[in-house]
């Protein structure tokens, strides 16, 4: 950054006197560092709030809610009795079985389980994903980065707690992937 603002101050003194001599090669020589000093800044600027956001989480919308919109009834009735609110908080985890390997961990699904399972046939017994033709072969486990609203509730069928993000929130936005383990 100390010579990104040295040179903040040198590419506009350079790039007048280039002009003022009048030749053409001192010209576009000025004018493309000025490029470059202004790609590198933009790329900083990018960095630190990249950097801001891996560390704190994405604050420029707020996904803590009293409400959601109520659930379209294909999905309601995936939950046993009445479907739920719940904010989680920055730190706790969930936890998915993905279609693997079409599923990248940077872009999971919507819906998560509350609870570590090990095993196939736990896994299953909680989520009821055979349902889905799931493959059930590892669990991921996610890290929310900042506090959001979700869909909570009982697993229709199944012994586990589900959540399900609201449709305008990507998981992957506001989850930390962080490994999967195989399922026996």
């Amino acid at each position: 950054l100390l010579s990104m603002a040295k040179g903040i101050a040198y590419v506009p003194v350079e790039l007048v006197r280039a002009i003022a001599s009048g030749d053409p090669e001192r010209i576009g020589a000025a004018v493309f560092n000025a490029g470059l000093l202004a790609y590198g800044a933009y790329k900083a600027v990018g960095g630190i709030r990249g950097a801001v956001e891996a560390r704190w989480g994405t604050a420029s919308k707020s996904l803590i809610r009293t409400e959601l919109p109520d659930l379209p009834k294909t999905f309601a009735r995936e939950f046993e009795g009445s479907v739920r609110i719940r904010t989680f908080k920055a730190g706790e985890k969930v936890y998915r079985s993905p279609w693997v390997p079409d599923e990248a961990p940077s872009s999971p699904g919507s819906w998560f389980g509350t609870r570590r399972t090990v095993t196939q046939a736990g896994t299953d017994s909680m989520y009821r994903i055979s349902k889905w033709n799931n493959p059930n072969k590892v669990l991921r486990t996610y890290e929310f980065k900042q506090d959001v609203t979700v869909y909570y509730g009982k697993v229709k069928g199944g012994t586990g707690y589900q959540v399900l993000f609201p449709k305008d929130v990507s998981p992957g936005d506001v989850l930390r992937y962080l490994g999967e383990t195989p399922l026996k």
